[in-house]
């Protein structure tokens, strides 16, 4: 395969030039002079394995590179090169700035690259559980997420439609998305403990009862409680949690979502375009400007509610239910011939809910032919 990529920092050329040396057996290595060079390195070209820094060197030291290291590439594994007058340095260098371990100079070759091959087999270990946990969140995502579109189809159409408006604003803006998208999949979980006729009254936007507001009001305490048990979403129940709260300086996601829940709630209301972005906009300062100007570009353009949104101009096919197959999204909603919301668009055909499609067509009759993204 492919050798691991290894950075290596010091201000004289001709030691920087010996490392490379030394380290092209087992290494790809990339050379810098200069503590701001290296860090932008590290930010555009990586992904780096390994990171060696010498301690002395004009401006930026070595320990300070190190901890500015750290957070541009947080997985880079971190070795300092010191001489012996500064192993006081180092050691408070590896404690503080979370240094894999530090070398004396001159460091043999057979010590360097020894060094190097643990620190690599260490970003392997960090990397491989990192892989881990995702595959495991993606998996836990999947699962609450297939239970909301079986239990409360509504609730799952909406937060699709949220989430794919937000990924559409991360795009324009250059924002990362993922806490954002879990956020917006997230905010209906709790939607999964209301009766389902509360559930058709809410999401069709019709008055409730006081008992049904009640409901709706405890729907955020059980989301946040719900994803309490699933590990790094802190950021994402932040996010919920500023909802909630309404927040005077809420987070990004908080501002995006806010925006795009109402729009949902003015589209499914059935008001036209020019009426949303007006409502949107009053009173002046009620939103964040840069997202409301995101957003209006977006309704200026080629996407459509009635489409898959997310995709411009999306290839649509139609299917019977017979034809539907494993692994198609759904473009538009599975409805009953009486119009009951049978699968909401956006949900991935699983075989179990494929299987439950079919079973659920012996006693109710499907609209038909189905929509879905031509892959």
């Amino acid at each position: 395969g492919a050798k691991p990529r290894v950075l290596l920092l010091d201000d004289e050329q001709a030691v920087v030039r010996g490392l490379a040396f030394n380290l092209r057996r087992i290494a790809d290595p990339v050379t810098a002079t200069d503590g701001a060079t290296a860090l932008e390195v590290l930010r555009t070209q990586g992904p780096f394995a390994v990171v060696i820094s010498d301690m002395r060197m004009p401006g930026m030291d070595g320990a300070q590179f190190l901890a500015a290291a750290r957070d541009v590439s947080p997985d880079t594994v971190r070795l300092l090169l010191t001489g012996f007058s500064d192993v006081d340095a180092a050691v408070s260098a590896v404690n503080e700035g979370r240094v894999f371990r530090f070398l004396t100079k001159p460091c043999p070759p057979p010590v360097l690259i020894s060094s190097v091959e643990m620190a690599v087999e260490q970003y392997r270990l960090i990397t491989a559980e990192k892989e881990v946990l995702r595959e495991t969140l993606a998996g836990s995502i999947k699962v609450l997420t297939q239970m909301l579109a079986l239990i409360q189809p509504m609730a799952f159409g909406r937060a699709s439609r949220v989430r794919q408006r937000a990924v559409e604003v991360c795009h324009v803006l250059g924002q990362d998305s993922w806490q954002v998208e879990l956020a917006a999949m997230f905010s209906e979980i709790g939607c999964l403990m209301l009766p389902p006729d509360t559930a058709r009254s809410y999401y069709s936007g019709r008055a409730l009862t006081q008992p049904e507001q009640a409901m709706i009001d405890k729907i955020p305490e059980l989301t946040d409680s719900l994803l309490s048990n699933i590990p790094r979403l802190e950021g994402v129940r932040e996010i919920l949690r500023s909802l909630r709260r309404a927040d005077v300086d809420p987070p990004w996601g908080a501002r995006l979502l806010r925006v795009i829940a109402e729009l949902d709630a003015l589209e499914v209301r059935g008001l036209d375009r020019a009426t949303i972005v007006a409502t949107l906009r009053s009173p002046p300062g009620r939103h964040d400007p840069e997202i409301l100007g995101a957003m209006e570009r977006l309704l200026r353009g080629p996407w459509s509610c009635d489409q898959f949104s997310g995709q411009l101009a999306p290839r649509l096919r139609q299917v019977t239910l017979l034809e539907l197959p494993e692994g198609a999204t759904l473009a538009r909603d599975v409805m009953s011939i009486t119009g009951q919301l049978l699968l909401a668009r956006g949900f991935e055909m699983t075989p179990a809910l494929r299987e439950q499609l079919m079973l659920l067509s012996r006693h109710v009759e499907i609209q038909q032919p189905l929509w879905i993204i031509d892959q």
